[in-house]
């Protein structure tokens, strides 16, 4: 039931009817990063599609010296690779670890 909940409060599914949310559940999988985990890669193809429920997820890219260059920090509700998952099939935005605690639930097709 926690799992459904987190899901109807996620923008992109708030107005689904409960049946619908309850299809959602049975495919999605509850997943944990650590700190400073990839998640995925400019390049990489994509799988599916995260949404972040706790803590945070940076987005950056590293220039050919080293240097990070943060893009976008997402927080709980946020969807995260979904572009990729419903277009080209390829992640072009940039690197994404996890900042701190986080949760997430993801859809891998």
């Amino acid at each position: 039931m926690e799992l459904i909940s987190h899901i109807a409060a996620i923008h992109l599914f708030k107005d689904l009817p409960e049946e619908h949310l309850d299809n959602l559940a049975m495919i999605l999988t509850d997943q944990v990063f650590r700190k400073r985990q990839l998640i995925f890669s400019e390049g990489d193809q994509a799988t599916g599609f995260y949404v972040v429920i706790s803590g945070c997820v940076k987005i950056f890219k590293r220039s050919m010296d080293g240097k990070e260059q943060i893009l976008h920090i997402f927080g709980p509700g946020a969807p995260i690779g979904e572009a990729a998952a419903f277009n080209s099939g390829k992640i072009i935005e940039g690197h994404t670890t996890r900042r701190g605690p986080t949760g997430g639930i993801g859809q891998s097709y």
